[in-house]
């Protein structure tokens, strides 16, 4: 694992532009492991060594990961998620899950560990996964990445003023 071409700050990643909405649900889904990371200028500790998330047009939202770590994006930059994980020995399903709009939850293997109300200010339309610095580096092994925009979102119904009952056969 060497040093990334970028310089920090400068973000090499993989991004499709121009799809995103400022009015839907949205969510980046994947299960992987990160066996290690290598910090550099701003991600000293690794942190956006390896990130997937979105830009809504002015705001990136993102969810990133270290051996040991969850980081996501706040206005001043990379924040760290309370706790430590192993997040090395085993894979686990990382979800960060948006809702417009600006709410979000981080979940690990369908336990919630974030909530979080803001992200980072770039002016970009994407998705995108990679190296979040272009300076930190990780190895990470990735078996299944996700992003959805639409989300439905279950609900009850407040009452049963619209069921209808279908008619009996008797056939």
């Amino acid at each position: 694992m060497g040093q990334g071409f970028g310089v920090s700050g400068g973000s090499i990643f993989y991004n499709m532009s121009g799809i995103v909405t400022t009015t839907e649900i949205k969510q980046v889904r994947f299960e992987a492991r990160c066996l290690q990371v290598e910090g550099s200028g701003g991600g000293a500790q690794g942190q956006q060594g390896f990130a997937a998330g979105f830009t809504t047009g002015s705001v990136q939202y993102d969810l990133s990961v270290t051996p040991t770590k969850v980081y996501t994006l706040g206005p001043a930059g990379t924040v760290a998620v309370a706790g430590t994980y192993d997040n090395s020995t085993a894979f686990h399903e990382f979800l960060f899950d948006f809702t417009p709009p600006t709410t979000f939850r981080i979940y690990r293997d369908g336990t919630l560990i974030h909530t979080g109300t803001s992200g980072f200010s770039v002016a970009a339309n994407r998705i995108f996964f990679g190296d979040g610095t272009g300076g930190a580096n990780a190895h990470i092994e990735i078996r299944a990445l996700r992003f959805t925009q639409g989300v439905v979102t279950a609900t009850e119904p407040a009452t049963w003023g619209r069921v209808k009952s279908l008619p009996l056969s008797t056939e």
